[in-house]
């Protein structure tokens, strides 16, 4: 099992920087809500630390399927990594980086990923996959800024989000268990338990063309 990064020279050496798209990736400015509203999936407020990371899975990878977390790591592929931190560094944003695009990632589909463990190969105890239509890796011949945040995901495939945050309405929760679901209350987002597995309903065949193949959930929790 391996989680690859692309940030490896042997990969970006063909693809060159010459022009770039800017993907700027993380959260929703937590200055629109009071306090740390991103949750574990026991209900206790996100650790400073937590693990974040932007990439794309390889739907041809054997044995890959994207409802399932037992298969991910073999066909994950993080091309940018950051940290959760409340307050932020960074003013308004509890995790936000920015990522270059290149030219052998263009069509790709992205995700942001979140983990209680650096890599999926440590086994990890938490975490939460988010994605969008509009999230594919662009073209770079035009060089411009992309903005991939919580606020406009469209798709939980594991843990949930509120792109409403200040209030009801705005839930998308995808796969996976919790002991205290924050699902009732003002939250901006809340990993799930990978342990026991949950297993996920049937997708809409729409999704499974949508997402190379993979699996993804609308789900609205009661």
């Amino acid at each position: 099992m391996k989680t690859k990064l692309l940030l490896l020279a042997a990969f970006l050496g063909a693809a060159g920087w010459a022009q770039a798209q800017t993907i700027n990736w993380g959260s929703t400015a937590s200055t629109t809500f009071a306090g740390n509203q991103s949750y574990l999936s026991d209900g206790s407020a996100m650790p400073d630390g937590f693990n974040f990371q932007l990439g794309w899975f390889d739907g041809a990878t054997p044995g890959f399927s994207l409802g399932d977390p037992l298969t991910w790591a073999d066909a994950w592929t993080a091309v940018d990594t950051t940290a959760f931190n409340y307050p932020s560094g960074i003013v308004g944003f509890s995790f936000q980086d920015s990522f270059n695009s290149v030219a052998a990632l263009e069509g790709r589909q992205g995700y942001i990923l979140g983990l209680d463990v650096p890599s999926l190969n440590d086994s990890p105890g938490e975490a939460l996959l988010i994605t969008s239509a509009g999230w594919v890796f662009p073209n770079i011949s035009s060089p411009s800024s992309n903005d991939w945040t919580v606020a406009n995901a469209t798709t939980a495939i594991w843990g949930s989000i509120d792109t409403n945050i200040a209030a009801a309405g705005g839930e998308i929760a995808g796969g996976g268990t919790y002991t205290d679901d924050k699902a009732a209350d003002t939250y901006h987002l809340q990993t799930a338990a990978l342990s026991p597995v949950a297993p996920l309903p049937e997708p809409a065949a729409g999704f499974l063309a949508l997402l190379a193949g993979g699996l993804a959930i609308f789900r609205r929790r009661r």
